[in-house]
């Protein structure tokens, strides 16, 4: 749960605390690091960044995909810039830029055209294929979670459950991460030509009102829960693989904790119907690309125009990949408990709870002779990190920031990156993680550090969206854009500087948070 680097390896939490928002378990973290490192290296390697060799577990920090320091999980921005500055078409400064928000003059250059004529022969191939690929990826695992979950497939022996579940996590992410490196390189084009038109930020019109976002349909089969129109336990044969910070192996999930979703419906039953967006996004979208093409030269409209039909394909299969991800994860938290239950009933732990404090190879292994004081030294380790943080980037090893150490800010406005289009007010809601959002009310403007997808629940009662960090292509600005709601991300302090009844102005289109009034006292 922590690990020691050398001074000049650079890492980022940005993009990580999207997925992995809290501290890891030892259990999680020692699942996920191989099955990142795999995942990742193969991806590349399916590009043409990498020869086969490279498709391996990292042998220390330095060389790994991700790394975990004081529980928390961590990019290695060496490792990208790497692979972005193999690869043709762009560079690593221009990724991590992009991706992590950090610009470095003094970073290692990796930059080499040697592996060109391969990426020119399986990349095209790659990107041509990845649309039937993913589709075929999400149906297996939507297939395997309810099996791993149903009592035929946790009658196997656990071990057999356990390994398995890894395979299936390691084929999930691959799949994904292709997905994803395609949707942003995609989005960044549509950016470009954005700018080369004229219109700085249409690419965000250009890239909502797509349909087919999973975490839209979630929040519609939560809609007919609370209508009546759908039983709980057909949601949750659908979306128990949810939860709040779903990647988390010791968070249980709806299908474990169902009164965790008759929350949402309760909150979802009381709340006033919502205004049917998908019409005017549609109408927004066309609008835009309409804009776009008048504006471009005819050789920029002839990309435009295929840029615009593999956006429509790539960027909701992105969020597709996020919940394949998520189903993999159920499955291998169904299949943790059963092994629990065998070394409870053993008498190697005390309680199933204890088995997220084991690592991976100690509980499909032997477990070990001490695990009782192992488990009580690692759960006292992993609060005392919940009471810690990391910086946001950082050179060699960290320096823990603890929250005494951040000063008591408040601002008058707050200036971000715009990610999702559009202008409202209302009262300000800081939630901090995503089990807060019960606490949202309809209309109040959510405020948050980062999202996952556990929180597209509460998109639907929001008016509005403020997000600490992130980007344009963050799955909180996605969703945002999906559901047509203004949002600014990358604020950096915003759940710092707002209070929870603050009336909020926020300008989705300006990347502006204007505080119109503060709650009383503060």
């Amino acid at each position: 749960m922590h690990h020691r680097c050398a001074p000049q390896d650079a890492w980022s939490t940005v993009n990580t605390r999207e997925n992995y928002p809290g501290v890891m378990s030892p259990l999680g973290a020692t699942l996920w690091l191989p099955v990142s490192d795999l995942a990742v290296n193969g991806t590349f390697h399916d590009f043409g960044v990498l020869p086969a060799s490279e498709i391996r577990i990292a042998a220390n920090p330095g060389q790994a995909t991700s790394a975990v320091f004081f529980g928390r999980y961590t990019a290695n921005l060496n490792y990208f810039r790497r692979m972005c500055d193999l690869m043709p078409g762009t560079s690593g400064a221009v990724f991590e830029e992009q991706i992590f928000g950090t610009v470095r003059t003094d970073a290692p250059d990796y930059s080499s055209r040697r592996r060109y004529p391969v990426i020119a022969v399986k990349a095209p191939l790659l990107v041509a294929r990845l649309p039937r690929r993913i589709r075929r990826m999400s149906a297996r695992l939507s297939g395997w979670w309810r099996w791993a979950t149903s009592p035929a497939g946790l009658a196997r022996p656990a071990g057999v459950q356990l390994r398995q579940a890894r395979l299936m996590l390691e084929y999930a992410m691959r799949e994904h991460v292709s997905g994803t490196l395609v949707a942003q390189a995609v989005f960044d084009k549509l950016g470009g030509l954005a700018e080369r038109a004229g219109e700085p930020g249409l690419h965000l019109e250009l890239s909502s009102g797509l349909g087919q976002m999973v975490e839209v349909e979630l929040v519609a089969a939560l809609h007919r829960v609370a209508r009546g129109e759908l039983g709980l336990n057909g949601f949750l044969a659908d979306y128990g693989f949810r939860c709040a910070g779903e990647v988390e192996m010791s968070n249980p999930s709806w299908r474990e904790r169902p009164e965790l979703v008759e929350r949402l419906v309760r909150k979802y039953r009381t709340a006033p119907e919502a205004p049917d967006r998908a019409e005017r996004r549609e109408a927004d979208r066309r609008a835009a690309r309409h804009r776009l093409l008048s504006a471009l030269s005819p050789a920029d409209r002839a990309l435009a125009r295929i840029l615009l039909r593999v956006a429509a394909v790539f960027i909701p299969l992105r969020e597709e990949g996020k919940a394949a991800l998520a189903r993999a994860f159920d499955g291998a938290r169904a299949a943790s408990h059963a092994r629990s239950r065998e070394l409870v009933a053993a008498g190697v732990l005390d309680a199933e709870d204890d088995m997220f404090y084991l690592t991976f190879e100690e509980i499909t292994g032997t477990p070990p002779a001490d695990a009782k004081g192992l488990v009580a030294a690692r759960r006292e380790l992993r609060a005392a990190y919940e009471k810690i943080d990391v910086p946001d980037f950082w050179l060699g090893n960290p320096e823990p920031v603890t929250p005494a150490a951040r000063p008591e800010e408040r601002a008058d406005r707050l200036t971000g990156i715009a990610a999702a289009s559009g202008v409202v007010q209302g009262p300000a809601r800081v939630v901090h993680d995503a089990d807060g959002c019960d606490e949202l009310e309809p209309g109040e403007i959510l405020v948050c550090r980062a999202t996952d997808p556990s929180w597209a629940s509460a998109f639907h009662l929001a008016a509005g969206v403020v997000i600490d960090i992130g980007s344009a292509s963050s799955h909180g600005a996605i969703v945002a854009r999906e559901m047509g709601l203004p949002c600014v991300i990358n604020t950096g302090r915003g759940t710092a500087a707002l209070r929870t009844g603050d009336l909020l102005r926020v300008d989705g289109t300006l990347g502006e948070v204007t505080v119109l009034t503060r709650v009383e006292g503060t």
